[in-house]
């Protein structure tokens, strides 16, 4: 079933990685300094061997608001995704 994060797109404005499952990974590159992020095509491509590592399948179905992924985020997320107070300090 997908009712996961949209996959997305890195053009999207605004980055949304709570939304957005390429957004996410964008966001996860950055919070652990991986300086070379796979495109959007090679991201797409290596996803179902990366969740078959962890004994998943992944899926995605074509939506009116863009390809849907079976892909949500955990609370471990919260370690590295970016904080939603922007401009607080």
């Amino acid at each position: 079933m997908c009712d996961g994060l949209l996959v997305g797109n890195a053009e999207i404005i605004p980055f949304s990685p709570r939304r957005y499952l390429y957004h996410a990974y964008l966001a996860y590159m950055r919070a652990h300094g991986f300086g070379k992020p796979v495109t959007l095509t090679r991201f797409g491509k290596d996803m179902p061997g990366a969740m078959a590592e962890y004994g998943r399948e992944y899926m995605k179905r074509k939506t009116k608001h863009g390809l849907r992924s079976n892909v949500t985020l955990t609370e471990d997320s919260e370690d590295w995704m970016p904080s939603c107070a922007i401009g607080h300090k």
